[in-house]
């Protein structure tokens, strides 16, 4: 049953049943009057009952999965947040110009190669 159904039962179900105008057109005291809309409404209250239950418990599940909404976004809000915030206080990086180390390297190199020639030209063995 969808809330619609269930908001149309509820409409029918809250006006007073047709037997209660029939028993109030057949001249009945006031007293047997009361005690047939007292028994009448017992009866409605146990068919509604199940009916508020279920009612209750979906208003509690829409409750609880507003709630997990609301800290999800509150979670995504502090997490753009603090993303605005380092993107904001990133320092820039440059380029290094790393020439002259490779270049020192390249002739530290190049001294061992020269210096590994001339010890193995040198020692005949």
């Amino acid at each position: 049953m969808n809330i619609l159904q269930l908001t149309a039962f509820l409409g029918s179900v809250n006006s007073p049943p047709a037997r209660v105008y029939t028993v109030f057109n057949k001249g009945v005291t006031e007293g047997t009057n009361r005690a047939e809309r007292k028994k009448l409404k017992a009866e409605v209250d146990a068919e509604l009952e199940p009916l508020w239950q279920r009612v209750y418990r979906v208003q509690e599940k829409s409750y609880r999965e507003s709630s997990k909404h609301e800290r999800y976004c509150r979670e995504q809000r502090e997490l753009l947040r603090t993303l605005k915030d380092l993107a904001a206080s990133e320092r820039v990086m440059h380029d290094l110009d790393v020439r002259p180390v490779q270049l020192k390297l390249a002739l530290e190199a190049r001294g061992k190669l020269a210096r590994e020639r001339t010890l193995i030209t040198d020692n005949p063995m």
